[in-house]
């Protein structure tokens, strides 16, 4: 391919095909401040928290809103640390993984609390702080107290189902 590329690595208009070798120029990816996907693509930034001793650092809602969405998105042997104690009050939260990708790392909640979060999903099944989990993880040291509420179908609770066995 000769011309641009989005940062995702697809062409952008205009490009042609050769079989001269010509590497394409592909930019890197932009997120705005606050924003965990590129303004360009779409993608996942893989940075948005840090990264400590292994464990992304969750220190508010935002920041596991974002490690939700990727481990959704198939990083699933990921570990995490919550720093602090959560008030999802309006904050649109879809819950950790899936049945498709099913959390396996450590989440440490540091003995915090997750409060007022409200998973109201009557169509959906595997429903949770943590949606499901596959085998080998482990869920320690998090209290979810009685203003959180999950609505499901069925499979619903603070994690919402599981293959195999783990730790919690």
């Amino acid at each position: 391919l000769q011309g641009e590329l989005l940062c995702d690595g697809t062409p952008i208009e205009g490009g042609s095909y050769t079989n001269d070798p010509v590497e394409p120029v592909r930019p890197p990816h932009e997120f705005e401040d606050g924003d965990w996907h590129c303004i360009n693509c779409g993608a996942i930034n893989d940075a948005f928290c840090d990264l400590v001793d292994g464990f992304y650092q969750l220190n508010n809602e935002q920041d596991v809103c974002w490690f939700a969405e990727f481990v959704s998105a198939g990083n699933t042997t990921v570990n995490a640390k919550l720093n602090s104690d959560l008030d999802f009050t309006d904050v649109d939260f879809a819950g950790i993984g899936n049945r498709e990708n099913g959390f396996k790392g450590i989440f440490d909640g540091g003995f915090h609390t997750v409060s007022n979060m409200t998973l109201d999903l009557p169509e959906a099944d595997w429903v949770g702080f943590i949606n499901f989990l596959n085998g080998g993880a482990t869920v320690k040291n998090l209290r979810g107290d009685a203003t959180c509420i999950i609505y499901a179908t069925g499979n619903a609770g603070f994690i919402g189902g599981s293959t195999a066995p783990g730790d919690i």
